[in-house]
């Protein structure tokens, strides 16, 4: 049996038309082949329901709980600063304009951005870091280490657009 998966919407990161067609043709060709397809959104089901024949399954992202219980946990101290932390890709799904307002808005806060960041974005971030002495991108990561970084901060926020690639998800 195929198992397909729809992580990230790749025929909206197409960078131009023939990548976009050429993304289209691919899901038009697997797709229906597959037996059982997921995607971390619920929105995606509308986006690429139309090329498959099956149902597509709603499986959100997750971690494992096991790697976070083993951190030691360390007192929060008075005289640090709070720490807002993201981690995930940079891409366009991520609304950078949002960002820039509430780093700016709130510099006595630090916020650190982790992941691989997309060439369309890194203009854009690399303007924050030399503008903001509270804003701090630290690129990619190994996966084994984002729970001792998750356990420094105090919020994680996630800046992606509200569209139909990150909404259904209320907690």
């Amino acid at each position: 049996m195929l198992v397909s998966d729809i992580v990230d919407d790749d025929i909206e990161r197409a960078g131009d038309d023939a990548e976009r067609n050429q993304r289209i043709e691919i899901f038009r060709k697997i797709l229906p082949k597959s037996g059982c397809i997921f995607a971390t959104s619920p929105g995606m089901h509308e986006r690429y329901g139309q090329y498959a024949n099956c149902k597509i399954d709603f499986l959100p992202n997750a971690v494992d709980m096991d790697a976070f219980s083993l951190l030691p946990v360390e007192p929060a101290s008075d005289k640090r600063r709070k720490v807002v932390g993201y981690v995930g890709a940079i891409n366009k799904s991520m609304d950078t304009d949002l960002l820039e307002h509430i780093v700016s808005h709130f510099s006595t806060i630090d916020f650190i951005l982790i992941g691989f960041c997309r060439q369309e974005q890194q203009a854009h971030i690399t303007r924050l870091i030399k503008k903001y002495d509270n804003f701090h991108f630290l690129g990619e990561r190994n996966y084994l280490d984002v729970p001792g970084y998750l356990s420094k901060f105090d919020v994680l926020i996630n800046f992606k657009k509200n569209d139909y690639r990150t909404s259904g998800i209320t907690l």
